[in-house]
């Protein structure tokens, strides 16, 4: 009987097992939503399509660091892995197999550091070193001039930073040991602006090239970003542009607004 209505008690019913409950319900989305079984379905579909893509990018590359507008083999790969990267709720064998192609490839840090890594990896591995004592020789300078970056705030870097670095003979003792990497500043500076100008002169605007940008073989984006550092402590010291600002200002006045790039880009 029941206690409180004095009815009879409903016959035993066995209960159903709480995984075979959640499977009975509809999967949801981020949001809340419920995702019909055939969405899922599709999406499947596509998470397998891009994965074979990923995987045929990675027996390449070694990794899965890939620009943001790059297409591997017809498809938009730069634009699927970021939107894979912020997805919160990705199935945990989805990222299973990604990690299974690069365990870095939704680091904790940027993906252009992941990317500058990935470069001095290959370096080293096919020239035998890096040689930090040295200025790093054999590199590029925007290779080396990156290492030396790192070497100067190692201590600034997350601890997995640190031992990715190590594995490429960035040691702590290397570092401490680190020289810049050897160039005439001002010939690469020239350089440099000349690509600024290029890009200008085709976009009408600085400020929309990212850090993924390359012009003439030159990361224009990085480099822009690098300037905008130097000017700001440049300032803080003498109160006024460096001479260096004041030549991309002459390309594009506001390349480094006092207000945010993605304000100056809308």
């Amino acid at each position: 009987m029941d206690a409180a209505h004095g009815a009879p008690a409903p016959p035993h019913r066995p209960r159903t097992p709480a995984y075979r409950d959640a499977a009975q319900q509809p999967e949801k989305t981020a949001d809340g939503r419920r995702l019909h079984l055939g969405l899922r379905h599709r999406s499947d579909q596509a998470f397998t399509t891009g994965l074979a893509h990923a995987r045929a990018y990675a027996t390449v590359h070694g990794h899965l660091a890939a620009p943001i507008g790059e297409r591997f083999n017809g498809f938009a790969l730069g634009r699927w892995l970021p939107n894979h990267r912020k997805f919160p709720a990705m199935p945990p064998e989805h990222v299973a197999e990604l990690e299974a192609l690069d365990p870095w490839w939704r680091p904790p840090w940027t993906v252009m550091w992941q990317r500058s890594y990935y470069e001095a990896r290959d370096h080293a591995r096919a020239r035998g070193g890096l040689r930090p004592e040295h200025g790093f020789p054999a590199t590029s300078f925007g290779l080396g001039e990156w290492l030396y970056n790192q070497c100067t705030g190692y201590t600034r870097l997350h601890p997995a930073q640190q031992r990715l670095l190590a594995d490429i003979g960035l040691t702590p003792e290397a570092v401490r040991a680190a020289r810049p990497r050897r160039k005439h500043m001002a010939t690469h500076f020239q350089r440099a602006l000349a690509c600024a100008s290029t890009f200008a002169e085709a976009h009408g605007t600085l400020v929309n090239a990212t850090t993924d940008t390359i012009q003439d073989g030159l990361k224009l984006g990085q480099w822009l970003s690098n300037q905008r550092s130097k000017d700001r402590a440049y300032q803080h010291r003498h109160g006024t542009p460096s001479p260096r600002a004041l030549a991309l200002s002459a390309i594009d006045p506001w390349w480094n607004p006092p207000w945010t790039l993605e304000w100056q880009r809308s």
